[in-house]
């Protein structure tokens, strides 16, 4: 799967496994990562 890693979050960079992995889960995938990235930064 090629995915264009800047229309997913202008400005930053995501590794392919981890986007790959999460659209793999299917609809919602954003959320997912947006719920895991609010984890880990503790808010």
């Amino acid at each position: 799967m090629t995915c264009s890693l800047r229309s997913v979050i202008p400005g930053s960079t995501w590794d392919h496994d981890i986007i790959a992995a999460l659209r793999a889960q299917g609809p919602g995938w954003q959320s997912r990562m947006n719920e895991a990235l609010r984890k880990a930064a503790g808010v």
